[in-house]
């Protein structure tokens, strides 16, 4: 299973600019600071004091991993985790002790205040844009004793404030004080190109802090600005519909909001002109606004996916109520191997021997099913969720599992992926969730389009296909279309990429196909009793003699498919199998006359990570046979 190449030089250098895509290491010297005591003051001074801190992060962690916080429960144990690889081999660690602490010590970070305002509270995401792209640290104005504007900019070290958003903004523009704010940032920092255009954060704004009653204070997810600060993203707070005013904002025009998000989509698109997705980090705040008993959760949900989408852009979805993450940008520097590589796939010989195809290779009829651990489509939810469930007592061994670990999310996340990978059984693979390296409406990125864009089919697969190769990904989890109708038209974007299996979440197909040499499963929500779910399974797989199905979990221990899969057995006995994404990848796609041969894995190579062009030499590079068939020793 092991084939040696020789490679020329030529292709060597033009292959480094793939490979060696590895972030820094720590700093030298690594500075903690505890903001678990923010947890108990007011809402006000806990959102200014988070926030503050936040981008201070965002400013110093920019380039390398200096500043963590401790403030979920999820801090120490990622930090353990770090310490335990090695990151802070050669790291001293100092202690601060408070914010003033933090401000005076990364003073060569900061250029100024940017100061917002607090009868306008949109001008606190716009202060976010403002402190990532012009290096300032975002302070409200409430002159009040305590404060942090009385302790640092009208008193104490007297910050000199570069932005002052107090009293700017009106509503004399679109009728509404709050999307002013955004519209006049639009000219300020996306349209100059002082903001990347392809990275955003949605998240709520300083309207939060007089309505934080019965949600954790975590969950306003203002810790979360700090991987977007450092990467000088454009913050924005909208809601999608069009035929409501926003309870933030009950005056407005009909339909502010919403236009006010698609001009900032119109001005990133404007500069990104075609040659690159938009990142939006972030989801609607519906436990806080925007939903309610005429536009609930998930409708709002993919009315929002669809609008994205149709502006080429993807979310990486902090959603409710797992969604706050602290130390973001701390972790993105955090060093992946240059190439990670999964279990290998079931040889057809193993299929046999494990009674999944019979002696002549035909497939044994039954129910095959595999198991989708998500939902991990949000770097919040991977760092606050998967740990706990991937460690959990009373493990899986033995059940074949297919983890939805979205890869974008190693932009924001590389720790999960790191622990992930090291620490995977026989029985642990890696697929994505919806709809890949990002979450899309899939048809959405063809014409017609909501937005008048062409076609972002081809953008899509070059988007996808570097996390897909990084990551040793061939399974696509499921390709969640909400409100753009079946997603059969979009099926044609992934083998290329995806190439062992794709899921229609919606059911809008009307039984497994192949679309090309690539499988097409349908899935279901399993229900929560382990009992109940074995006995859903057993039901569909019965309804023909050979089915294959996906059933789809989120947030679930491992312990819950140990009960699951004893209660299948016990109810089904043989007439259902459990198999891993890829080998029912393979099993559909030989039951369908589909290909399974030349197939492979690039597993390790000996090219130098820094060669000049004129170099030449031998090198080798290993790869594992994937498919049935087998390789002549000479090639």
């Amino acid at each position: 299973r092991r084939c040696m190449l020789r490679l020329s030089a030529c292709w060597v250098v033009c292959f480094l600019s793939l490979v060696a895509w590895v972030h820094g290491q720590a700093s030298t010297q690594v500075y903690i600071f505890d903001l678990r005591p923010s947890l108990t003051l007011p809402p006000p001074d806990y959102f200014e004091l988070v926030h503050l801190v936040s981008a201070v992060q965002g400013l110093v962690n920019r380039n390398e991993s200096k500043l963590y916080v401790q403030l979920t429960d999820m801090d120490q144990p990622w930090w353990q985790y770090m310490a335990q690889v090695g990151y802070f081999k050669s790291t001293q660690v100092v202690n601060l002790t408070s914010v003033s602490d933090v401000l005076s010590t990364f003073s060569s970070y900061y250029k100024g205040v940017v100061l917002y305002d607090p009868k306008v509270p949109s001008t606190g995401n716009v202060a976010s844009t403002a402190s990532g792209a012009r290096d300032l640290v975002p302070i409200c104005y409430r002159p009040s004793n305590g404060s942090l504007y009385s302790q640092f900019v009208a008193g104490g070290p007297k910050i000199p404030v570069h932005l002052n958003l107090v009293g700017l903004f009106n509503g004399n523009v679109t009728g509404s004080a709050k999307c002013d704010a955004y519209m006049w940032a639009i000219k300020e920092f996306l349209s100059s190109g002082e903001s990347s255009p392809g990275l955003m954060g949605y998240y709520i704004d300083y309207w939060w802090t007089g309505h934080a009653q019965g949600s954790p204070y975590i969950t306003n997810t203002v810790s979360n600005h700090d991987y977007f600060i450092a990467n000088k993203a454009f913050f924005w707070d909208l809601d999608v519909w069009a035929d409501q005013t926003p309870n933030d904002d009950p005056a407005q025009p009909l339909g502010t909001d919403r236009k006010t998000m698609v001009a900032i989509m119109e001005a990133a698109n404007a500069v990104l002109k075609g040659q690159g997705m938009i990142h939006v980090g972030g989801f609607t705040p519906w436990n806080f606004k925007y939903v309610n008993q005429v536009h609930q959760g998930v409708p709002t949900e993919w009315e929002t996916a669809q609008l994205l989408t149709s502006y080429n852009a993807f979310m990486d979805a902090d959603a409710c109520c797992v969604n706050g993450m602290a130390n973001s940008a701390f972790f993105s520097h955090f060093p992946l191997p240059e190439r990670l590589v999964q279990n290998p796939k079931q040889t057809r010989a193993q299929m046999q021997a494990s009674g999944l195809l019979d002696a002549k290779g035909n497939l044994v009829p039954r129910g095959y099913v595999m198991l989708y651990v998500g939902d991990y489509d949000s770097a919040a939810w991977l760092y606050s969720s998967f740990k706990g469930n991937w460690d959990a007592p009373s493990g899986s061994a033995g059940v074949p599992l297919g983890w939805a670990l979205n890869p974008n999310l190693m932009e924001r996340f590389p720790l999960a992926f790191a622990y992930a990978y090291a620490n995977r059984s026989k029985d642990d693979y890696f697929i994505t969730g919806d709809s890949g390296a990002g979450y899309v409406n899939p048809t959405a990125l063809l014409p017609p389009r909501m937005s008048g864009l062409p076609s972002a089919a081809q953008l899509w697969r070059d988007h996808n296909t570097p996390y897909y190769a990084r990551f040793n990904i061939a399974f696509t989890g499921f390709l969640i279309n909400g409100f753009c109708g079946p997603v059969a038209p979009a099926e044609s974007m992934y083998p290329s990429f995806s190439w062992d299996g794709m899921v229609d979440q919606g059911g809008t197909s009307s039984a497994t196909h192949m679309s090309g040499n690539t499988p097409v499963f349908l899935q279901d929500d399993l229900p929560q009793d382990p009992a109940q779910a074995a006995q859903a399974i057993l039901q569909q797989a019965q309804t023909a003699p050979v089915t294959f199905h996906m059933w789809r979990s989120v947030l679930k221990p491992r312990s819950y498919y140990r009960q699951l899969s004893d209660a299948l057995e016990k109810t089904a006995g043989d007439k259902v199998r459990i198999v891993d994404p890829y080998t029912l990848g393979y099993l559909a796609r030989s039951f369908f006359g589909g290909n399974n041969n030349d197939r492979a894995t690039y597993m390790d190579d000996t090219i130098p990570r820094l060669a000049t062009s004129a170099w030449k030499g031998d090198v080798q590079v290993t790869v594992r046979n994937e498919g049935w068939n087998t390789w002549a020793e000479n090639g």
